[in-house]
This record gives C-alpha cells, sequence and structure tokens, in this order.
C-alpha cells in the first residue's frame, strides 16, 4: 500500500494566532458584538432568501443518486480505475485538506487569522482577516445543517451498506470532509476578482470530497450534499458582506459626470 502523504495542519496553529492576539490587544472581547450581529444576519439572509429552494432541489438530487444504481456505480469507478499514479497523490493531498478542514482544527484558525488581522491591519493582514471572518462565518452556518442533515439522511459509509436513506438509522448522509475541506477554498474563490483564480479555486474544493469516494469514506450522493453546503453557505456570506462594501459608481451632478460613494446598509 502506497505511503500516504503527511501534510497536516494541526489546530495549535489556530491557537497560536488567537494567543498572539490576545497578548497583543486585550480588549479582544470588542470583536464579539460586531461578529454576533454579522452571524444573525448570516442566518437570516440565508433562511430568507431562495437558498431553501436550492437546498430542496440539492437534497432531491441527492437522494435520487443514493437511491440509484449511479452511486455504486461510481463508486465501482473510484475504486478500480481512479485510484493509482497521479490521482492517488491528487486525491491523498485532498484527504489532508479535508482532515485540516475539520472544525476542531479549523475553527481556531479561521479565528485566530481574523482577530490578529483585526489587530494588525498595518501589516497588509486585511485579505487574511477578511478570509479568516467569512470563512468561520459559513463554517457556523454550515454546520448545524450537517448536524441535522447527515441523522435525517441516516445514510452509511459504503464499507457499511448502500447509500439508501434510512433517517436517524445514521448520520454519514452527508460528508464532513467534503463540505469542510471546500469550504475555506470556495471562500478564496468568492472573494477574488480574477476568474482564473475562482476556477482554480472552485476545482480544488471538490478534490476533498473526491478523496473520499477514492478512500471508500463516502459515496458521491454524500459528497455532492455536503460541497453543495459549503457552497451555499460560503455564499450567503460573500454575499452578505458585498452588500455593505461601499462602491465608487460614476454619477451626473449637474450638466457634468462626476463620481458618488453608494453605501447600502
Amino acid at each position: 500500500m502506497p505511503h500516504r502523504l503527511q501534510i497536516r495542519v494541526h489546530h495549535p496553529i489556530g491557537w497560536l494566532l488567537i494567543s498572539l492576539y490576545l497578548v497583543s490587544n486585550q480588549a479582544a472581547g470588542e470583536a464579539w458584538p460586531q461578529f454576533s450581529a454579522q452571524i444573525k444576519q448570516d442566518y437570516l439572509a440565508y433562511y430568507q432568501s431562495d437558498n431553501l429552494s436550492q437546498l430542496a432541489n440539492i437534497s432531491i438530487g441527492a437522494a435520487l443518486l443514493a437511491h440509484s444504481n449511479l452511486d455504486t456505480g461510481l463508486r465501482t469507478q473510484f475504486q478500480q480505475h481512479l485510484n493509482g499514479g497521479g490521482q492517488l497523490v491528487l486525491f491523498e493531498l485532498g484527504a489532508e485538506i479535508g482532515d485540516a478542514g475539520q472544525l476542531l482544527v479549523a475553527l481556531p484558525i479561521y479565528a485566530g487569522a481574523y482577530l490578529l488581522s483585526e489587530n494588525l491591519q498595518m501589516l497588509g493582514t486585511k485579505n487574511l482577516g477578511e478570509w479568516g471572518n467569512q470563512a468561520l462565518r459559513a463554517a457556523i452556518l454550515a454546520a448545524p445543517q450537517h448536524l441535522v442533515l447527515g441523522m435525517l439522511t441516516g445514510a452509511g459509509r459504503p464499507t457499511e451498506g448502500t447509500s439508501s436513506w434510512q433517517p436517524f438509522e445514521d448520520n454519514n448522509g452527508v460528508s464532513g470532509h467534503a463540505l469542510y475541506g471546500a469550504l475555506p477554498l470556495l471562500t478564496l474563490a468568492h472573494m477574488t476578482h480574477r476568474p482564473w483564480l475562482r476556477v482554480a479555486y472552485f476545482t480544488a474544493s471538490t478534490i476533498p470530497g473526491l478523496a473520499r469516494i477514492s478512500e471508500d469514506k463516502h459515496y458521491g450522493s454524500q459528497v455532492l450534499f455536503g460541497w453543495s453546503l459549503a457552497y451555499l453557505s460560503t455564499r450567503t456570506v460573500f454575499n452578505q458582506v458585498s452588500k455593505k462594501k461601499p462602491l465608487l459608481l460614476p454619477t451626473q451632478i449637474g450638466r457634468g459626470v462626476g463620481i458618488a460613494l453608494h453605501v447600502k446598509f
């Protein structure tokens, strides 16, 4: 059996970032009121938009996939034809990204990046802090959905049986690695203004989920469900951030043309 890549990111890195922030600024609690208000707005936006209809469509699609031969067929293809050479190395890397994305590891990193940037903006950490803020909010938005939908679907792992939904029989109907591994990459994809880089981030975000199929830990329907929750959550958070960014837009001033500052509240 090939030697597994060791590219792990452990949660003490996140705790170190938080510790540096606390040492440099004892008023860390000042960030909490703003952040809690952002979480509230994220939830209101998520459950008052077309996300619910899209989530319903995704659920239907995942259910159809789970109750068809496509799930088992995809599993067979991966195990027999897509588990060697360069694909194996790629999927091993994806597995490590998925491991690093798990909440115990990722949440301190997101929070540390956000808090440290709030205190050290003069060091050019604004983009890092924005990424940490958005990724942390998306994770908080997605985690309850992962927990509830995982139990409602009740599906098991490939080594435990079929992918058919059996409510409350198990909790693997939504791949956590696909969700949390994609989340930081999808956050970057939404944030970047470069189309080619956005495509690269979106493509990379699928690798942790595909790695779970390669490792025979999840069916395709479960990976699809997890990735979709990551996409809906990161998109909601990004849209909330974008709505409040000031824009400089051309406008007519008298008989001339000027620039107006537009801010949405």
